[in-house]
């Protein structure tokens, strides 16, 4: 079987990938920097509970199972740990990640999202109050976590710029 797929951002082409598919590896065609590349991604399989068999990309750098390969900054397909990828909310620091936290909890179980003139005070309609009462104190634990966090982390700096001068 021999497929095609294209990536592309805003309605623009940005890359072809031409993918040839072996019984026990994937063959991927695809241009780095204009130039061509080939790359075979090997296939393996393991058992499922309920008899069938699950299919495995191998990462052709560290050999592992996992279920999607990207393209790094040096023209070839490996896991993300490979790549050193991270999720945005992996590179925030202490106070950045619990304020995040808690705008994820307004958004998802709230539905406040900036500029929609919803507010924390205002209970969903058909939510039940003890219900409603948990997130919200979720949400302040999380501001206060963060809010306390940043104190600390700024106080650390006042104490070292006081010990240079």
């Amino acid at each position: 079987m021999d497929f095609k797929l294209t990536y592309s951002r805003n309605h623009r082409d940005i890359q072809a990938v031409s993918i040839l598919v072996g019984p026990d590896s994937l063959f991927l065609e695809y241009r780095y920097h204009q130039a061509a590349k080939r790359q075979e991604v090997e296939l393996t399989r393991s058992s499922c509970h309920y008899g069938n068999k699950r299919t495995w990309l191998v990462c052709g750098k560290c050999g592992c199972k996992r279920t999607a390969l990207y393209l790094g900054s040096y023209g070839h397909w490996a896991c993300r740990e490979c790549l050193g990828l991270v999720y945005k909310v992996q590179s925030l620091n202490p106070h950045e990640r619990h304020t995040h936290l808690a705008q994820k909890i307004k958004g998802k179980k709230l539905k406040i999202t900036l500029g929609n003139g919803v507010s924390v005070l205002t209970r969903p309609a058909g939510m039940w109050q003890t219900n409603y009462m948990n997130i919200v104190g979720q949400i302040q634990e999380h501001e206060q976590l963060s809010q306390q966090l940043f104190m600390d982390w700024f106080d650390e700096i006042v104490k070292k710029a006081d010990e240079y001068n």
